[in-house]
């Protein structure tokens, strides 16, 4: 299988996922930040699980996933930074007691 993530040389940074991947999307257990854009354009993702060790996710991070329609965000996420969803088309967020907030 190809593999679908640029990773930090330390094993805690998701600095890219491949514009290649499809359907549900499951970041490895041990990534602690998705960085900036790391998602970006990824059109083709339909669901995302991040694991409880992310505790940062930075701007702009799944820009562009227009086919996005779950996301799986842990207790571990205190902020979700602005445009992190720019241009999704399923653009909400849900909070930690699912409630549903315009993003």
């Amino acid at each position: 299988m190809e593999e679908i993530f640029s990773i930090s040389e330390d094993g805690k940074e998701l600095l890219k996922c491949s514009p290649q991947a499809i359907g549900l999307i499951k970041i490895l257990e041990g990534i602690e930040t998705i960085k900036c854009n790391a998602f970006e354009n990824c059109c083709d993702i339909e669901g995302v699980v991040i694991p409880s060790s992310v505790n940062k996710i930075e701007q702009n991070a799944f820009s562009g996933c227009i086919n996005l329609k779950t996301i799986s965000i842990p207790d571990s996420i205190n902020v979700i930074p602005a445009r992190c969803f720019k241009l999704c088309i399923y653009n909400h967020r849900t909070t930690k007691t699912n409630q549903k907030y315009p993003s």
